[in-house]
């Protein structure tokens, strides 16, 4: 046996076998290789050397004829319509596919294993070709555009497994107009987008388009990668759009949707394909991802009762100290401060915001009015995730 390949034992003498593959050996599409090892089966011992390969049904196209096609008829039709593929391992039934339009096979035929003949090949309509651009200069001396020789993919899928081979950019479709057309000047403006927090999207931010050349923008399909979209968290497609010269448009809305609660920063990119000269045109895009603050209180937290030393009535003892904490990746903003009794006097608190890991003091003097024992609460509110809101510490002292 070879690999995993057992091979029936057809004949055998004393320098030679005969041998003969399974015939239930499941087909595959690549080669496959191994080391012969023959066992006796009296003395049980074995012998290994040499090598064999079970072929597989991937085709491999070496080369397509005729390489240049002509566009007919504003894209309707190509002259010629027939090519010749050639290689090995081309199966009897198979698909041939230009780009990613497959012809229909009745107009396919398998001349050799090595050769398939071609004919009614797609014209450029057919499977929305569209051709690459090069800069010129029109007759009148403006910059312009014009449309250049764009090559395609030839694949050949042999059935039924459905193995394939592909030449890429192979079959060179020429364009009908070659004319230097005034060219549109694309300038894009990019969204700022506000922090937005996991699990939801941005309100809508406007994306600006201005054609600033002579000639109008045609733009086939607009792109988006990342965590950007053209709806709430679902199409990141868009197109057409015409913009007529020395004009913008404003009409698209993009969303930030981050997904992930790590506070990080998202890229993407808008990839816009049209008539403008080196097309496709790339834009960057970024937006931070907003994740809600968290608060830290020490050394008391929320049902935790902060008792304070006795204090002669009338007076007030020295302050004491509880620290806030934000301990998370975003501002955290304190709500409001108070205590339940005055005589929980506050003389020193946070003021509306606190950075991520910056700290501050909430300062409690206690003054008690009467020689008698004083209870109250120290409410803390903020708009953190991981505490009650408000925060509320018992206090607690004894008047003298």
């Amino acid at each position: 046996a070879g690999g995993e390949v057992e091979f029936d034992v057809i004949q055998v003498t004393g320098t030679e076998l005969v041998l003969r593959s399974p015939p239930d050996m499941a087909p595959t599409c690549v080669d496959r290789s191994g080391d012969f090892r023959v066992v006796l089966n009296e003395s049980n011992r074995s012998a290994e050397g040499g090598q064999y390969t079970l072929l597989g049904s991937n085709p491999t196209i070496t080369s397509v004829e005729p390489i240049f096609v002509q566009e007919m008829d504003n894209g309707d039709g190509v002259v010629p319509g027939q090519i010749d593929i050639y290689g090995v391992r081309f199966a009897e039934e198979l698909l041939v596919l230009v780009n990613s339009f497959t012809i229909d096979p009745s107009s396919v035929q398998v001349e050799t294993d090595e050769h398939i003949h071609v004919w009614n090949i797609p014209a450029p309509n057919d499977f929305g070709l569209v051709f690459n651009t090069t800069s010129c200069t029109t007759d009148q001396g403006l910059q312009g555009i014009k449309n250049v020789a764009t090559p395609v993919d030839v694949t050949v899928r042999n059935l039924p497994l459905g193995c394939e081979d592909t030449l890429r950019q192979t079959l060179v479709y020429v364009p009908q107009d070659e004319t230097c057309l005034v060219a549109p000047a694309m300038q894009v403006a990019t969204p700022v987008f506000p922090n937005t927090s996991a699990g939801t999207c941005s309100m809508p931010q406007p994306l600006t388009i201005t054609n600033n050349g002579a000639g109008t923008l045609e733009i086939q399909t607009l792109f988006l990668q990342g965590r950007f979209f053209f709806d709430p968290g679902t199409s990141q497609n868009a197109g057409p759009l015409s913009i007529p010269p020395f004009s913008f448009d404003s009409s698209l809305n993009l969303y930030f949707c981050p997904d992930e609660p790590t506070g990080t920063q998202y890229s993407g990119q808008l990839v816009i394909s049209s008539n403008n000269p080196g097309s496709p045109n790339s834009f960057a895009l970024s937006g931070f991802e907003e994740t809600p603050p968290e608060i830290g209180t020490a050394p008391y937290g929320d049902g935790d009762t902060w008792t304070f030393p006795d204090q002669a009535a009338g007076g007030c003892g020295p302050a004491q100290n509880l620290t806030i904490t934000n301990t998370g990746v975003s501002v955290l903003t304190l709500t409001g401060i108070n205590t339940s009794d005055p005589q929980f006097n506050i003389t020193a608190s946070p003021a509306g915001q606190l950075d991520p890991g910056m700290s501050a003091d909430v300062s409690i003097e206690f003054c008690p009015a009467a020689p008698a024992a004083v209870t109250g609460t120290l409410s803390i509110g903020h708009d953190g995730i991981n505490e009650p809101n408000p925060i509320v510490i018992d206090l607690e002292g004894n008047g003298t």
